[in-house]
């Protein structure tokens, strides 16, 4: 099962929907540029703290959630600051 599936598994879709597993890949992409540009190191992008960070993230896009990650009290940018050490 690759990052996308267990992504998707974990948000509930089991089916094979092509444009939720699009959807999915996008927010992942965005997860990874948002990290790189804070400041983490593109080795550690496939951790398994990474992997929690873009779970979160493709987590609250699914939901239309807005994402204020400039809170440095959020999760996310906490465990983007773990990643960065």
């Amino acid at each position: 099962m690759d990052e996308t599936d267990r992504i998707l598994y974990d948000l509930g879709y089991f089916g094979n929907d092509p444009y939720k597993k699009e959807q999915i890949k996008g927010f992942i992409q965005e997860a990874e540029q948002f990290m790189v540009e804070a400041g983490v190191k593109k080795e550690k992008i496939t951790s398994a703290l990474a992997k929690t960070i873009k779970s979160l993230w493709c987590e609250a896009r699914d939901k239309k959630q807005p994402i204020y990650l400039v809170n440095k009290d959020k999760m996310i940018v906490s465990l983007i600051s773990q990643l960065r050490r």
